[in-house]
């Protein structure tokens, strides 16, 4: 292993060695607009004033993520940073998990360093949990009742709290939310900040569930990278319900990596599964990976999404946060 090179006393010069920093740079040379997390690029000290010879003992390098403390990048000799084959110096860089990153290259902390900033396309795991009706707002005189965010939402982000992934956002919407080119921009690819680094994951119960499964479609034809789709006990097919709601008239095609749909049969006949009779539950035979059943009450999301799945031991809930840390870890 080589020798990590230490930090001596300042070595002060009247003017800066270093005129500006140029990059990032990908390995074949191109110049990139945005740093993705995990990669390494180049960052390139150009133009020395004032001086015929090539010092890269005396330029240090460091870095400030988001607005944070500038720190000190370690590097070890005769690797890191190196001259390139016109005699430029170059410091290879991976960033961290961050929004932006600014490089500095100074040769005295007494003399104005120069730097360069880049955004980072860092990878994001974004989950939309999308209610039912009257869950996130009344519906037709009945009360919010907040099923698929208490009983889903809030309860798998404890388990990622739990995991510590911080390249998770989540949020929740109201079946009317994932309906419409409107609310489609604002509430959801608003929150959705690249395509290319971005995996997106639908989990919808009763009408949320039929609107997600278009929403997986409309967000795949895109561009979007839908990872997975988890349907449970979709409602829509009835064609009352579809007057009365804000939910698409035909029959969703879902586009997704990967698809899980649960269905209730309940043994004990509940006013939620009067609701879901009325709506008409939708149950397509093929196009999902998992095609489950539960006995349980329509009304019962968090049930259903943690049960384990039918000739398996992992559940609706373990399979997305394998997605997500297979996505996040790649």
């Amino acid at each position: 292993m080589s020798e990590q090179v230490k930090r001596g006393a300042s070595i002060k010069f009247a003017k800066p060695l270093v005129e500006k920093i140029e990059g990032p740079f990908d390995e074949n040379d191109n110049l990139v607009e945005e740093l993705e997390v995990g990669k390494t690029y180049i960052f390139k000290a150009t133009k020395f004033k004032e001086f015929t010879f090539t010092p890269i003992k005396h330029i240090w390098w460091a870095e400030q993520l988001d607005d944070g403390e500038i720190t000190d990048l370690e590097y070890k000799k005769g690797e890191n940073p190196y001259l390139d084959d016109k005699g430029v110096v170059c410091f290879k860089y991976t960033p961290k998990e961050c929004e932006k990153v600014r490089i500095y290259a100074y040769v005295s902390k007494q003399i104005k360093p120069v730097s360069i900033e880049s955004k980072v396309a860092s990878k994001k795991a974004i989950a939309f949990f999308i209610g039912g009706a009257s869950d996130k707002e009344p519906y037709y005189g009945n009360p919010a009742t907040e099923i698929v965010k208490e009983q889903v939402k809030d309860k798998f982000t404890d388990i990622i709290d739990s995991e510590n992934i911080k390249s998770y956002k989540s949020y929740y919407l109201g079946y009317n939310e994932a309906r419409g080119d409107e609310d489609i921009q604002n509430k959801i690819i608003a929150n959705i900040p690249n395509k290319e680094n971005t995996a997106i994951y639908i989990i919808g119960h009763s009408l949320g569930g039929w609107n997600g499964a278009h929403l997986s479609q409309i967000l795949t034809d895109k561009g979007y990278n839908v990872d997975l789709l988890i349907t449970l006990d979709p409602v829509g097919v009835g064609s009352t319900v579809t007057y009365i709601s804000d939910i698409y008239w035909s029959t969703p095609k879902p586009k997704t990596n990967y698809w899980i749909h649960i269905s209730t049969f309940p043994e004990d006949y509940r006013f939620d599964d009067f609701i879901a009779d009325f709506g008409e539950q939708w149950r397509p035979k093929t196009g999902m990976q998992i095609n489950d059943e539960c006995s349980c009450n329509h009304g019962s999301a968090g049930f259903m999404f943690t049960k384990s799945l039918k000739n398996t031991n992992i559940s609706a809930s373990d399979m997305l946060l394998h997605q997500i840390k297979l996505f996040l870890s790649k």
